[in-house]
């Protein structure tokens, strides 16, 4: 079993979820603020911009020697008649480009959609994802004007969000309530979309009437802040935690639950757990073994000396 954390697209150019939009549109809001089920009842159209803009960045890279090290001793394993499962935190769906089969993406992925009417769950790969959205992007500067008038909401939003992540202390609390108040974007200033040009469900209503079309709004197939991970992820987790004999933890910040607490788990039950990481994380004295540097230099290297005999 292998549990990549979010280093591994780093450094095959794909940056933290939402610094390069945070930077190249200057906003003085958080970024993090369109990754919420609320933002997208608020202005799906600026929610989808925003990942359209970070579905066109993932275009532009390839997976990474660490990825397809992972992807090539997956084929050894298999060949060897032994399981070998990727359950990643990244939604740039790289594990898979490089030739990974057997990943569970926690968090989901940019490139597959969901449908808020029928809940149909498909692999989307189409550039722009609609023509509403050709062109659009981060744009030269634009300034919030306006607050949220719903402070309980984005207050639940946060405290969910960071609950699951650590303890509260005071300054989190304080932190929080601040957060609470940040800045939102007023849609007029940067071309409001109208919900009936953004992505529609494809999916035929019924066997007997094909041409009869959902057209339900689709939205990005990813867990935003406030939402439950997916449930039959996290069973197939299980099973592969069940069976796991060795555990290899790759770039986790070792914060962000349930995953944080895999390997902890399974170093618990006596499973060797080795992490590669470029630096010390919380968990890193609960688990066997640590090598430190970057994955794409690390793992090819620690795969090569590997003998599954």
């Amino acid at each position: 079993m292998e549990a990549p954390g979010d280093s591994d697209s780093p450094e095959a150019g794909v940056h933290d979820n939402f610094c390069g939009w945070k930077t190249e549109r200057k906003l003085m809001s958080r970024s993090p603020d369109l990754a919420t089920p609320y933002a997208f009842y608020d202005d799906p159209g600026l929610v989808w911009e925003f990942y359209h803009y970070r579905r066109e960045l993932v275009r532009k890279t390839r997976p990474n020697p660490g990825h397809l090290a992972l992807a090539d001793a997956e084929k050894r394993f298999n060949a060897d008649q032994r399981s070998f499962t990727v359950v990643t935190q990244n939604v740039d769906g790289l594990h898979g480009q490089a030739g990974s089969v057997n990943v569970l993406e926690l968090h989901g992925n940019l490139f597959k959609t969901r449908c808020t009417k029928c809940s149909d769950v498909r692999v989307n790969l189409d550039s722009p994802i609609c023509p509403a959205l050709e062109n659009r992007g981060p744009v030269e500067c634009l300034q919030p004007v306006r607050y949220k008038s719903d402070l309980l909401t984005l207050f639940y939003i946060r405290f969910f969000e960071t609950y699951w992540t650590v303890c509260l202390s005071v300054a989190q609390q304080v932190l929080l309530l601040l957060l609470c108040s940040s800045p939102v974007f007023d849609p007029q200033l940067h071309g409001h979309i109208p919900e009936e040009q953004l992505p529609r469900c494809h999916k035929p209503i019924s066997d007997k009437h094909p041409d009869r079309l959902c057209n339900g709004l689709l939205r990005p197939h990813v867990v935003w802040f406030g939402e439950s991970l997916d449930t039959d992820v996290l069973r197939r987790v299980g099973i592969a935690m069940t069976s796991a004999d060795a555990c290899l933890v790759v770039g986790t910040s070792a914060v962000v639950y349930p995953a944080a607490g895999f390997a902890q788990e399974l170093a618990a039950r006596g499973v060797p757990v080795a992490e590669v990481n470029v630096e010390v994380t919380p968990a890193t004295k609960s688990l066997g073994y640590f090598f430190q540097g970057k994955s794409g230099e690390i793992l090819p290297e620690l795969f090569n000396d590997l003998s599954l005999s």
